[in-house]
């Protein structure tokens, strides 16, 4: 089955015209990228759909440009990401990525592109514990001597951003929602309200939380806009968070590979089940569309798993021999 021409229609084609090639079809990618954000979209979403969709094309090489492009290449593409040993996780992101892109250009036939199966995740692993949460916040306000004459200075920034996230269950790109006119709001209804994939929905917020960020505010001289902000009032790169927050990390003694935002949103949600217990309600905070997705945090991780399996007293010691073993002629042998 072939590929077909467009109309002047951004995403509308010929009904059988002519075939597309490789490059018709890579040629759109700017047009489709436009479309996403026209549909407001969440940068990040676009910018991971233009890796994976990049990626392929990449793979493919400029010499395929003139050829047709068929569901066969999609099918090798994948084989081959297998072979390269990537993730199924990862694997079935970019088909599902190529698959959206080619049935908006059109081209339905090699957009049914099947994802590997998976079983669905039964632990949810690597969450920072409030431990950990509670060893970073100190080390973040009040760095350990050793980490003061390292040349660590105070965070004040981190320490309440982490309790934002942590206090809230927001995705990191959602801070951009808390400001200085928002909390003041908040003193009044207890909510903040954000915008995500093009959705309202309304975030919980304590009366603690509130009086930790005016506080905050008013230290930092901050009267007006976002609160968590940097020199040129625009919001603080996700990356750039990291980066600190490993720095801090390595003098509280946390795994690094723990310490990101969106870690501490999970961590929320842990403890959400622990204390509260109600899904239905933690999925509406997270802006879940599935509450299978929230059923995650009902599980326990692997090591809780592995803990709870010592309790069975089912494994027993090798009992010791009471006798030396002795050779075949008899004698003793030495220990």
């Amino acid at each position: 089955m072939g590929l077909y021409t467009h109309t002047t229609h951004m995403n509308t084609f010929s009904e059988k015209g002519q075939i597309m090639t490789f490059k018709e079809i890579k040629d759109r990618q700017s047009d489709y990228y436009t479309e996403l954000k026209e549909k407001e979209k969440a940068q990040a979403t676009i910018n991971a759909y233009k890796g994976d969709i990049h990626g392929f094309f990449l793979w493919a090489g400029d010499q395929r440009d003139g050829d047709q492009l068929t569901r066969a290449d999609i099918v090798t593409y994948k084989e081959s990401l297998k072979a390269a040993g990537a993730a199924t996780t990862t694997i079935n992101r970019k088909i599902i990525a190529l698959n959206r892109f080619l049935k908006w250009v059109g081209a339905d036939d090699a957009a049914g592109t099947k994802q590997y199966k998976t079983q669905g995740r039964t632990t949810l692993e690597n969450v920072i514990s409030k431990a950990d949460y509670e060893r970073l916040l100190r080390a973040a306000i009040d760095p350990p001597e050793q980490a003061r004459k390292a040349g660590l200075k105070p965070d004040y920034q981190i320490w309440a951003l982490l309790q934002t996230i942590a206090g809230t269950g927001i995705r990191y790109n959602e801070l951009q929602y808390f400001t200085v006119e928002s909390i003041a709001a908040a003193k009044r209804t207890g909510s903040i309200t954000v915008t995500n994939k093009g959705k309202e929905r309304s975030i919980p917020i304590s009366k603690s939380l509130v009086k930790l960020l005016t506080e905050y505010c008013k230290d930092k001289g901050i009267t007006h806009g976002l609160i968590f902000g940097n020199r040129n009032g625009k919001p603080i790169r996700n990356e750039q968070v990291s980066r600190r927050l490993k720095r801090i990390a390595g003098y509280a003694r946390v795994n690094k590979s723990k310490v990101h935002p969106h870690n501490f949103r999970h961590l929320f949600a842990k403890e959400y089940m622990e204390k509260v217990g109600r899904l239905d309600k933690l999925k509406d905070i997270l802006g879940h569309e599935d509450i299978a997705t929230t059923t995650i945090y009902t599980k326990a991780s692997s090591k809780e798993l592995a803990a709870d399996t010592e309790t069975l007293d089912m494994i027993q010691d090798k009992p010791r021999s009471k006798t030396k073993p002795r050779s075949r002629k008899g004698k003793e042998t030495k220990q």
